[in-house]
């Protein structure tokens, strides 16, 4: 067990090879961006895009950044509203000493979030194609892909002559 208070300041790679070998092997498989944003969040600090001005550590397209580490590496992390829509990202406590302490539990309780999110998109997607297309078009649709899934679609019974028995 890690106890944060007694991880060195700041904390770098070479501290992690030592005292967290298993959070060591994950940082030095990540991009070398993603690698600095999870080691600023590590050591308290928050991010954000660059030209905010409220974030301790400012990157070009961030907003991209800390999605991949949520959606790809399923790190836990906050977002904190700064000025209005705006916000930073960081990691709480409790989300750094998941992070050295129950990564495999972190990571599936992000994996969880990320499908919930994922399931939300795609409903709200399905409405906006619903609204424009109308329900007949879109059982049309699923019908035709779902023939074409299965391979129905190539059973004579489609074929634009009727079929003749033998």
């Amino acid at each position: 067990m890690i106890n944060l208070n007694e991880l060195p300041t700041p904390i770098t790679l070479e501290y992690l090879e030592k005292l967290a070998p298993e959070a060591f092997e994950e940082l030095v498989r990540m991009d070398i961006i993603h690698r600095s944003i999870l080691l600023a969040w590590l050591n308290g600090q928050s991010t954000s895009p660059i030209g905010r001005g409220y974030a301790d550590v400012e990157l070009d397209k961030e907003d991209a950044k800390h999605s991949h580490l949520k959606m790809k590496c399923f790190i836990d992390y906050q977002s904190k509203r700064e000025v209005g829509l705006k916000v930073s990202h960081s990691m709480t406590e409790l989300q750094r000493f998941e992070f050295f302490n129950k990564r495999a539990a972190q990571r599936e309780k992000v994996k969880r979030k990320v499908k919930k999110e994922r399931e939300q998109r795609a409903k709200k997607s399905l409405v906006k194609i619903l609204e424009q297309l109308g329900i007949e078009q879109v059982k049309t649709i699923i019908v035709t892909e779902h023939l074409k899934v299965t391979g129905a679609a190539n059973e004579p019974v489609f074929d634009k002559e009727k079929p003749t028995n033998g």
